[in-house]
């Protein structure tokens, strides 16, 4: 796991090539008050997301998981 900085974030959204996803992990109410990053996936739940159906299913791809600290 690394980690990834707001620059290197928005760089790699950019890129078409890069096969990221970024996933919001945050409960609604953070989500109302903080807000979405443009292109995020919402997972259904933090904790108890299902991976056949929520994540790519490219092995290679990259994911970002992020939340407001909540935890």
């Amino acid at each position: 796991m690394k980690s990834i900085d707001v620059a290197g974030l928005v760089a790699s959204m950019a890129d078409k090539n890069s096969h990221v996803f970024v996933y919001d992990v945050d409960p609604v109410s953070d989500r109302e008050k903080m807000g979405l990053i443009p292109g995020a996936l919402v997972l259904s739940s933090w904790n108890k997301f299902d991976l056949a159906t929520e994540l790519p299913k490219d092995k290679n791809a990259k994911l970002v998981f992020y939340c407001h600290n909540w935890l």
